[in-house]
């Protein structure tokens, strides 16, 4: 016979900046802290680059924001930007996960992803989200830097 009576569900509380410090750890990931301790940046050397990941840490908004920062720098006026928007809502499109963001006050554009935390998370989630950003970040580094260096 089956217990078919619902489990209680366990309430988790969304991870805040010394929880994701330990997730990291748990990965061996070097990175550097705020003073806050919810902000933290490493880097990764690639193939094609070396690449800035940022975790930030959100727990009253039961998010971790998860962004391979100052992937590529475009201004509003160069030739190539509007083609170059373009081919990022084009891949945007096609990424199952994260999307390419270009903040034109900074002239930056990063690759972001939000990790939704209400049920927790773990490393191999931290660790996952990771290895797939940097993998964007490496799969179009050429196309894009050839865009903008044309």
């Amino acid at each position: 016979m089956f217990n078919l009576r619902s489990t209680p569900k366990r309430k988790t509380q969304a991870p805040d900046g010394q929880a994701v410090a330990r997730l990291l750890d748990e990965l061996k990931v070097k990175y550097f802290a705020n003073p806050a301790g919810d902000h933290f940046r490493a880097f990764f050397d690639c193939e094609q680059a070396t690449y800035e990941v940022q975790v930030l840490a959100m727990p009253r908004a039961a998010t971790v924001l998860v962004t391979v920062a100052n992937y590529l720098r475009v201004s509003r006026d160069h030739p190539a930007t509007d083609d170059l928007m373009l081919r990022l809502m084009e891949i945007n499109w096609e990424l199952p996960l994260g999307y390419f963001g270009w903040r034109s006050a900074s002239e930056r554009i990063d690759i972001i992803t939000a990790l939704r935390t209400t049920d927790g998370l773990c490393s191999d989630t931290v660790g996952r989200t990771i290895s797939w950003l940097l993998g964007v970040a490496e799969r179009y580094h050429r196309e894009l830097q050839d865009m903008v260096e044309f």
